[in-house]
């Protein structure tokens, strides 16, 4: 297997793997990227496309006892851009078997890099290597800038690809690149823990970040706990609304109700409150970023704006899953869910959905019907699929007897079963239940004792719920359980 920087040339062959890419027509091959939009395999998707990268390599770890892709040797891995989500998963294609011994570190320094946040000074220090180096040789910009430039990232590739597997290991011979980043990032986890400086606004799901300075991205995206982060510069009129780059920038499949915030809609209303001629407030859609040199709007009457275009945004934007999770569970950890949200569920006992309820493991996919009154109503013979959280149960071959418990209101006669992703085809069929017809709730149980998981189904899906046409089912609780 070989590595080159995207080029056209690399189109219309079937022998490409694209990492970390939006997807061009005319890539043929495999893709790993969790930049929208792509052509991911489900079964890879994952918050970061080094994630997706190790989820391939430990499937085939799993199923051959090896990893040395004997069949893709002749392959050539490629990507358009130099950051430390792109030369991961470059690197571990080259070097499978290191790269299964070293998932937990690639998968900090990805997380680290690609949503700006702290988790440790190791993963910390080897993705500054990767910006610094990007920054220095570009000359210009803000440090961790993504820019598509085939000179300046055959540069960076040819100067790190080889040193990786060394620096994994230990990152003090580059410490001239990692030490004034890491200094930066100290300085502005002290200035910005003050008292004062940051106010958490869970209604508006925003923190509000008083400062005299434009704070380092890491400090910012570790201490705020909200996804909009709205900088108020105390020592000038000048004011900036951001969508954190976990939320704004990526698809996240550990959150699979993720909000999509509509910021332009924000600008417009912002603009409209200032009353100028010549708008204040400009949309950046690249950073996902609003921004104003010199607003005359007050805090208040920004945070009310801010307030009211979070109630008004439709389900599409912000759906009601995340608006009921925001208010229940997340504002109630220490960080953002984004530190956490690959593992959300590893240790959980059960995975629920019930309607109006918090994210719990188990997501709906799709338009299934109406929403009314805690019952999700479904008509017809449309199925209801659903995905499970995947640091639950994905894609075992070891496996673990689960339990499905539904808990349903059906109006008429009619049958129940499941189509689920097992290892001995993606849509293995239960035996159906006969519906209780008396309006009143019921619970039917599937045992599952040969489950895979491994997003095989349409859309993604792990299971979905079949009837006999006609069918009118209202579903209460959703549970799923480890034996």
């Amino acid at each position: 297997m070989e590595f080159e920087v995207f080029h056209p040339g690399l189109l219309g062959r079937t022998d490409v793997i694209a990492v970390d890419m939006i997807h061009y027509a005319g890539l043929w091959g495999p893709s790993f990227s969790h930049h929208p939009p792509n052509n991911n395999h489900p079964r890879y998707a994952a918050d970061t496309s080094t994630e997706g990268v190790l989820r391939f390599l430990l499937e085939r770890w799993e199923t051959d006892g090896n990893v040395e892709l004997g069949d893709l040797q002749e392959h050539t891995v490629t990507t358009h851009h130099f950051d430390s989500d792109a030369l991961q998963p470059v690197w571990a294609f080259l070097n499978p078997v290191e790269a299964l011994s070293q998932r937990d570190l690639l998968t900090r320094v990805a997380r680290c890099g690609d949503f700006f946040i702290y988790l440790d000074d190791q993963s910390a220090k080897l993705n500054f290597i990767v910006e610094e180096l990007h920054s220095r040789l570009r000359e210009s910009g803000a440090r961790g800038g993504r820019i598509v430039d085939n000179a300046l990232s055959q540069a960076c590739f040819d100067r790190l690809l080889p040193r990786w597997s060394d620096l994994l290991d230990d990152a003090s011979p580059e410490e001239s690149l990692w030490d004034q980043p890491m200094r930066l990032l100290e300085r502005d986890l002290g200035y910005l823990s003050a008292p004062g400086r940051i106010t958490e606004l869970w209604d508006c799901h925003t923190t509000l970040v008083e400062t005299e300075h434009d704070p380092d991205a890491y400090a910012l995206n570790t201490l705020c706990r909200n996804d909009l982060l709205f900088i108020w510069r105390t020592d000038s009129r000048e004011r900036r609304i951001d969508v954190r780059p976990a939320i704004g920038w990526y698809i996240l499949p550990s959150m699979p109700h993720q909000p999509r915030y509509n910021l332009e809609r924000l600008c417009i209303a912002l603009n409209h409150a200032e009353g100028s001629e010549t708008p204040a407030w400009k949309y950046l859609p690249g950073p996902k970023s609003i921004r104003s040199p010199e607003s005359s709007l007050t805090q208040q009457q920004i945070t009310g704006l801010l307030a009211n275009w979070i109630s008004s945004s439709p389900e599409t934007e912000v759906p009601h899953p995340y608006r009921t999770d925001v208010q229940r569970v997340l504002r109630n950890l220490d960080r953002h869910v984004a530190f956490t949200s690959n593992r959300r569920f590893a240790s959980a006992a059960e995975l629920r959905f019930a309607p109006e309820s918090p994210y719990e493991g188990l997501h709906l996919l799709g338009n299934p019907g109406a929403i009314e009154a805690g019952f999700v109503r479904s008509e017809g013979k449309s199925p209801l699929s659903f995905a499970v959280s995947d640091d639950f149960y994905w894609n075992r071959r070891i496996l673990q007897p689960l339990e499905l418990e539904i808990s349903y209101r059906a109006a008429g006669d009619g049958r129940l079963w499941l189509e689920y992703d097992a290892w001995g085809g993606a849509n293995l069929a239960t035996g159906p239940v006969d519906l209780a017809d008396d309006g009143g709730e019921a619970t039917c149980v599937f045992k599952l004792d040969d489950a895979r998981f491994g997003n095989n189904q349409e859309g993604g899906a792990d299971f979905r719920i079949m009837r006999d046409p006609g069918t009118t089912i209202s579903l209460t609780v959703v549970r799923l359980r480890k034996k």
